[in-house]
């Protein structure tokens, strides 16, 4: 199927790329060397895909107050080493963007991840030659609406599409006025997709359910 129009807007983390395989092990590790309590599993998945700032002011509340920014920082260097080693693509989502590559107009990243994490994370699973424009977060002022739209200003192709695994992608998404995809097989819950137009289980599904919804999408040519 040819197409060669449209813009897809990937969120990086839970939606591309399963990183708790690095986050987890890399602060529970860390507390342990510490000699501290680590948190589950389940605890610090919660805090993947929001804001780092959340992140980073959750592990800190949970040390001593003068161990805090050390403990910190040892968590993401750990983590930094952990994302090129235990971190990886989801099944499928190679295929997924070669696939896509080849038929959209543009193909974007959305994150919350500063630029050195998704730096690391794009070139060590050799997928940045993927996106024709990445938005890292760069400031405390960023947030999805405001990176999705500048993301919209760069580059032309319409209609467009969002893929995302946290409520944060949907609401900015639908903020544009566009359509968006929420996977459930990243961090966020069904409950927290509710208002995404469509929901998948599995990567393999998005380019049908996508290059559908670009073409429902495009004007009359």
């Amino acid at each position: 199927m040819e197409n060669h129009r449209g813009l897809i807007i990937f969120d990086l983390d839970g939606t591309l790329f399963c990183s708790d395989r690095a986050t987890v092990p890399a602060m529970q590790q860390v507390f342990a060397e510490y000699g501290l309590q680590p948190p589950t599993e389940q605890e610090i998945v919660q805090y993947i895909g929001p804001l780092e700032d959340e992140f980073h002011q959750w592990v800190r509340s949970l040390c001593p107050t003068h161990l805090a920014d050390e403990i910190l920082e040892a968590v993401l260097q750990r983590e930094h080493r952990l994302l090129s080693r235990s971190g990886h693509l989801y099944d499928g989502v190679r295929q997924v963007l070669t696939q896509l590559r080849s038929v959209v107009g543009a193909m974007a990243l959305c994150t919350y991840a500063s630029s050195r994490y998704a730096t690391e994370v794009l070139n060590s699973h050799a997928i940045a030659d993927f996106f024709d424009l990445i938005r890292c977060r760069q400031s405390p002022t960023d947030n999805k609406r405001l990176m999705i739209g500048e993301v919209l200003q760069h580059l032309a192709p319409r209609p467009a599409v969002v893929v995302g695994d946290r409520a944060v992608d949907i609401e900015a998404a639908h903020a544009h006025g566009l359509r968006a995809v929420g996977v459930l097989y990243g961090y966020g819950s069904a409950e927290e997709l509710a208002t995404a137009d469509a929901l998948v289980t599995d990567p393999a599904q998005l380019p049908d359910l996508l290059l559908a919804m670009l073409c429902e999408a495009a004007p009359d040519s």
